[in-house]
């Protein structure tokens, strides 16, 4: 917050002028009921439409509010069209965080962050057919979304001088002006992961499960479209400690044998992104870029002594485009590092 302290009448009373509230704001949130939600072969998503559609009930609601505030209104609703930003916040929250729509009017800026969470589970075990098979067996599922406020900042073209939460102030489409001036939310959601499955067997093999998915909602109010990033990935990995391993050597002439034991681990990844940016004036969806990316990782350590290690190690990423604008790429990595 800041405002500018002066004397305006030359008698030493100084006056509060141009008050100034901004910022940013970000809150945990709970978007997991549309987290699997899918589009159409047109890159439809009901939710979107969901979206759409909503705006007409929260524009319902808001007028039915101004009018509480401001009996003397003539038609409120005129005020609250389809492109609002007072229309716009609480028909997004509703759509794709089942928020209800009366507890944001006129305040997007939420109070009660809602849960997030890690769960860990290592009791397999215990269970006898799992023991005879296994070392260890982890099972572990996360979840992390967040609801922010990329910018805001007071409308200075915004009046209301008695404080009772409305002005009577439209912009160029004939819209009340909203109190701060928001230029975009952001929904981002991570399921990270969504399963996890770690297992050491009694043979000293190890073997890894993973899929992770993510998805980012960045709903702009400058161009009234929403930019939907969707991620998801799956990740397979294994491992083996191959027990004192001889390597023989030279050591000031004489031959010398090293034992040790070699740790070789591979993983393998599949990853696809999608960008689908949605139009609420123009009713479009459109995918802007996506690609898959494959990814191939192969390691193998050996411990010559508490301060002395070996790796040599293998990494190949493919990237496939799904625009046609763009080319297939690889990259590839090798080599030793002591």
């Amino acid at each position: 917050y800041r405002e500018v302290f002066r004397d305006t009448s030359g008698d030493g009373q100084y006056v509060h002028l141009s008050p100034m509230e901004s910022g940013n704001y970000t809150i945990s949130f709970f978007s997991l009921g549309s987290a699997f939600a899918t589009d159409n072969d047109a890159h439809i998503s009901k939710i979107f439409e969901a979206f759409g559609n909503n705006r007409a009930g929260v524009s319902q609601e808001l007028a039915d509010e101004y009018s509480q505030r401001n009996p003397g209104a003539s038609n409120p609703i005129q005020g609250f069209g389809n492109t609002s930003q007072e229309v716009l916040i609480p028909a997004f929250l509703e759509a794709y965080g089942g928020v209800s729509s009366s507890t944001v009017l006129f305040d997007p800026f939420m109070k009660v962050p809602k849960p997030n969470w890690r769960v860990t589970y290592d009791g397999l075990t215990q269970i006898p057919w799992f023991n005879k098979r296994f070392k260890r067996v982890t099972v572990g599922h996360g979840y992390r979304s967040t609801f922010s406020i990329s910018s805001y900042e007071t409308n200075l073209l915004y009046d209301d001088p008695n404080n009772e939460g409305y002005t009577e102030v439209t912009d160029i489409n004939g819209n009340y002006l909203s109190k701060y001036t928001i230029n975009q939310v952001v929904i981002s959601e991570q399921l990270s992961p969504l399963i996890k499955v770690d297992m050491t067997w009694k043979n000293s093999l190890i073997t890894r499960f993973e899929i992770k998915k993510t998805r980012n909602l960045t709903m702009s109010f400058t161009n009234n479209q929403l930019t939907e990033v969707r991620g998801n990935e799956l990740i397979i990995g294994g491992g083996y400690r191959l027990k004192d391993v001889k390597i023989p050597i030279q050591s000031k002439g004489k031959p010398k044998e090293l034992k040790s034991d070699l740790n070789v681990k591979a993983d393998f990844s599949i990853r696809s992104n999608t960008t689908i940016v949605r139009k609420l004036v123009e009713e479009t969806n459109t995918p802007l870029k996506g690609q898959r990316i494959l990814s191939i990782s192969v390691t193998a350590d050996y411990a010559i002594n508490r301060r002395f290690n070996i790796q040599a190690f293998y990494k190949r990423t493919g990237t496939k485009p799904f625009v046609s604008n763009l080319f297939n790429t690889s990259q590839s990595n090798a080599g030793i590092t002591v």
